[in-house]
Parts: C-alpha cells; sequence; structure tokens
C-alpha cells in the first residue's frame, strides 16, 4: 500500500478476497458513528465500503497511467454480488471476467498477446 509501480515493475496484481476489517473496537465505533449519521446505513459506510475501496486501490495499483497494461485477478465470487459490485468503479465492472482456472489461463494468454 502506498507504493507507485510504474512501467514493468507491477504487471499483474492477484487480489485474495475482500479486505474486510476485523470487529475491533475502533471498528465497532465507526459503524455507531455512521450509523448515528446515517440511519440504517452504519455498516455499509463503516465496514462495507471501506473495504470496497481497499479492494479497489490494490486493483488500481496496476494501472497507473493510460499506456500501462496490467492484469488483475480477484479471487473471490462475491464481487459478482450486486451489493458490491455496485461499488466498484466502470473500469472495473466493464472489464470483470468470472472464469474458472482453465479460461482464466486462455483470457490471461490473449490478454498479454494482443499488444
Amino acid at each position: 500500500e502506498g507504493q507507485d509501480y510504474s512501467g514493468d515493475e507491477m504487471n499483474g496484481v492477484v487480489l485474495v478476497g475482500i479486505p474486510y476489517a476485523r470487529p475491533t473496537p475502533r471498528v465497532q465505533a465507526q459503524i455507531r458513528y455512521f450509523e448515528r449519521k446515517f440511519p440504517g446505513k452504519g455498516r455499509y459506510y463503516g465496514y462495507y465500503l471501506p473495504a470496497h475501496r481497499k479492494l479497489v486501490q490494490a486493483a488500481g495499483r496496476v494501472h497507473r497511467s493510460a499506456e500501462e497494461k496490467g492484469s488483475i485477478i480477484v479471487l473471490d465470487y462475491r464481487l459478482l454480488w450486486s451489493s458490491i459490485k455496485k461499488d466498484l468503479p466502470d473500469w472495473m465492472r466493464e472489464s470483470m471476467r468470472p472464469v474458472d482456472r482453465a479460461r482464466m489461463r486462455l483470457y490471461l494468454r490473449r490478454f498479454w498477446a494482443s499488444g
């Protein structure tokens, strides 16, 4: 986190799951705070949305400019759920492809061969 990788320093990233926080007292306090500010939305703003943003931020490390090319693999089927997908940026939603292991190899080969 916090590092920029340009050129061929980082051509791909594998994200293993959505980085949901542990239910620490601080996280619980955040949820309560947002619940007071936005009734019915405390858990969303204090727990779910921060994790979704962290995931997108980690995925974005691959693409620092329009000229850079990289693959992003997220090993979590929950990204296909509408409740999570709605929090992802357009560039991520539009290019996501759910695939099994065999098809992933095919997609990656085609992606990197396409120049």
